[in-house]
């Protein structure tokens, strides 16, 4: 990456490279709710590895993922992974009851759904058009 290159020049995943390399072993963020901590270098190689994983189920440049979940620390490795791959990365209130969730996915045009630490009935997810083969990623938290 080019040092001169402005922030607007470069995606997410591609700063987050670029850290990794020029201080890999610089502390990045810390969850004290949690004991965790990552450097640029760790939390680089979650990325990579959440976005193997993404692309293994179908999610490519320009394919809609969803995250239902308060602020875990997979949240943000969810973000950089979209940004690598090129996938739209949407948001989703944790609080939306069956309604909203139906409208969000039905208007986003989700393919997948990651959640943490929420469960569905598998009616709620036939209700809000998440086909079978995504309530089995949703369901087993993905994140």
């Amino acid at each position: 990456m080019n040092r001169s290159m402005q922030l607007y020049d470069n995606t997410l995943g591609q700063w987050l490279e670029y850290w990794a390399e020029e201080s890999p072993d610089k502390e990045y963020i810390v969850y004290s709710d949690r004991n965790l901590r990552f450097t640029w270098k760790q939390l680089n190689r979650r990325v990579d590895d959440m976005a193997k994983g993404l692309i293994s189920i179908g999610i490519t440049k320009g394919t809609h993922v969803g995250i239902w979940a308060t602020n875990v620390p997979d949240w943000l490795t969810l973000l950089y992974a979209c940004s690598k791959i090129g996938a739209v990365y949407v948001t989703v209130n944790t609080s939306y009851k069956q309604s909203g969730l139906e409208y969000l996915c039905k208007d986003s045009d989700m393919h997948t759904l990651c959640t943490k630490s929420l469960s569905f009935s598998p009616s709620t997810m036939q209700s809000v058009g998440i086909s079978e083969s995504l309530q089995r990623y949703s369901n087993s938290d993905c994140l």
